[in-house]
């Protein structure tokens, strides 16, 4: 689980990089008028960074004997779930509002 933890965090950051760029030539300047979007786009963007640190931070996770190694490995997996859904709530919310005229 470790080595899947650093590839998405390192793949996590390439597309925080990658959604900055987004944000900054796709979403016009009248969709970011409105705070309320634009506070949401930035807030899921910023969760994009931070689910990558904490996939780096779980990479270096000690391993542990016994019982407690079953909590370790969960908790690197959920990390990884938080990642992976991380990314597609960064486009889907802000499409969906697009979409209804915001």
């Amino acid at each position: 689980m470790n080595r899947i933890n650093l590839i998405t965090g390192i793949l996590l950051l390439i597309i925080f990089a990658a959604t900055g760029q987004y944000m900054q030539h796709v979403l016009k300047p009248q969709h970011l008028a409105d705070l309320t979007f634009r506070m949401e786009v930035r807030a899921n963007h910023i969760y994009i960074l931070f689910a990558a640190v904490l996939n780096l931070v779980a990479y270096r996770l000690p391993v542990v004997e016994g019982p407690a190694r079953n909590v370790f490995r969960i908790t690197g997996f959920l990390i990884f779930l938080g990642g992976c859904i991380s990314v597609p709530a960064f486009f889907f919310d802000p499409v969906e509002r697009l979409k209804k005229g915001a």
